[in-house]
């Protein structure tokens, strides 16, 4: 007895030879140009065919057929970079409300963008007298001193957390907002995180002084540094949404 919400696959029952699955295919997409088969390679499928005559006899058949399921892939992907086209169409709102959460948040703080660095020092300071010298976890992890250590630890956590409170409360936020005009509404969670990158950056600056400060050396892997900051802004994107 299966009494679940998710959805169950269950095969067709129905062989198909390569070339004809080339050609529905073409079919579905609208592909205009020539399909070139190598007559030398069979035509033909592994013959690991799934026997479904026993969960159709219990009443279980499938629903989608496999021109569908193409043509319904197809759709799927072909929206979604007409999509990401929308959104760059719309830059100029995107740009201007990015701005605009900027703005807000430092307009309303005495401190200003002063207030990017106080906040994770105020808690590197916390973590050094805390873990540091309280619970003696130690002075230096690996040759790095513990207030960096935690200090670079917290500037990704602070945008992360900071990034992705904002942004799973921006479409209610923006409520009235949505109703007036017409614009992709992922714009409206992509721009905390785009906005608060501004604070990371800043923190990111305070790091690198720090490494300064200390003389540390920095090696090679630090080319993975952009790769690891588009991972963390998609992450806290996937997670708010």
């Amino acid at each position: 007895h299966y009494n679940d919400t998710q959805i169950v696959n269950i095969g067709t029952g129905e062989d198909i030879a390569i070339k004809a699955l080339a050609l529905l295919i073409k079919e579905v997409t609208g592909y205009e140009g020539d399909l070139v088969f190598n007559a030398d390679k069979p035509d033909g499928t592994p013959r690991k065919l799934m026997d479904v005559s026993k969960i159709n006899g219990l009443g279980w058949k499938h629903k989608i057929g496999l021109k569908e399921g193409i043509s319904k892939v197809y759709q799927e992907t072909f929206l979604s970079r007409q999509y990401v086209s929308e959104i760059f169409h719309y830059k100029d709102l995107l740009t201007a409300l990015v701005r605009r959460d900027i703005n807000v948040v430092y307009k309303q703080t005495i401190l200003g963008f002063t207030w990017a660095i106080i906040r994770p020092l105020i808690q590197m300071v916390l973590f050094t007298l805390i873990f540091g010298y309280l619970a003696r976890i130690g002075q230096d992890i690996q040759g790095v001193p513990y207030a960096l250590f935690s200090f670079i630890a917290l500037v990704p956590w602070t945008y992360f957390s900071t990034s992705m409170t904002a942004s799973t409360s921006s479409l209610v936020n923006s409520e009235q907002f949505l109703t007036k005009i017409y614009f992709p509404r992922i714009i409206i969670p992509i721009t905390p995180i785009l906005a608060k990158l501004l604070d990371f950056f800043i923190s990111l600056a305070i790091v690198f002084l720090m490494v300064f400060y200390y003389r540390l050396p920095l090696n090679i892997n630090l080319i993975y540094l952009p790769l690891l900051i588009f991972i963390m802004m998609f992450f806290a994107l996937g997670i708010s949404l």
